[in-house]
């Protein structure tokens, strides 16, 4: 999850227009705004931290959610461990509910059992297939695998159901300079370039901030 195409902002492709932007919903700062207050009063706790950066995730505040996660370690180097203990217990109390699905994925994730993540994440989407990250998510595990003609495929299918998100605009760019789509490349560096401009003139993520 660490190569979110970092590389595209060289482009420094801006202009004039401001094109629609993915937008969080009220239910999303909601649970935001919880997460950070208990992670505030309890910046240590790996239980905290690891809700934080879920609720950022939530609104494709991937970067941050990241910097987050990975830190857990040096309170906790074997919280993977009891994430995948905890929420497979969930499971199989609560098999419909989409959450368990999605933090078991990245307790799989950071164990190294990366089918199983992807398998999580799958559940997910069949719980929940408008929560669009999740795509971006199983498309980092192809591309961990080097299958970036399915990279393709996925984030063109997340794009269909939200058309403006950044992170996964970020990730087709990716795949597309792996493959040699030069042009590709450029559209998703532009389009990029643009919602980040976008982004910062509408304050979207103004309040999901850790100051």
């Amino acid at each position: 999850m660490r190569k979110i195409l970092f590389f595209l902002f060289v482009f420094g492709i801006f202009n004039s227009v401001l094109w629609a932007v993915y937008q969080p919903t009220e239910s999303d700062a909601l649970n935001f705004n919880q997460a950070k207050k208990a992670f505030q009063d309890q910046p240590h706790n790996p239980d905290a931290r690891f809700e934080l950066a879920m609720s950022l995730s939530y609104v494709g505040q991937i970067e941050l959610a990241w910097a987050v996660l990975k830190k857990i370690p040096e309170y906790d180097k074997n919280y993977a461990e009891k994430v995948i203990e905890r929420y497979e217990k969930e499971r199989e109390s609560t098999p419909e509910n989409w959450m368990v699905h999605y933090k078991l994925a990245f307790g799989y994730y950071f164990a190294d059992q990366k089918d199983e993540a992807f398998e999580s994440f799958q559940n997910v989407i069949d719980r929940n297939p408008n929560l669009v990250w999740t795509y971006g998510f199983q498309g980092v595990l192809l591309g961990e695998k080097k299958d970036y003609k399915q990279v393709i495929k996925i984030c063109r299918k997340a794009l269909t159901i939200e058309p403006d998100a950044t992170a996964i605009h970020f990730l087709l760019g990716e795949a597309y300079y792996k493959v040699g789509d030069l042009w590709g490349v450029f559209t998703q560096a532009l389009k990029v370039g643009q919602l980040k401009s976008d982004e910062k003139n509408k304050g979207v993520y103004d309040n999901y901030t850790l100051d």
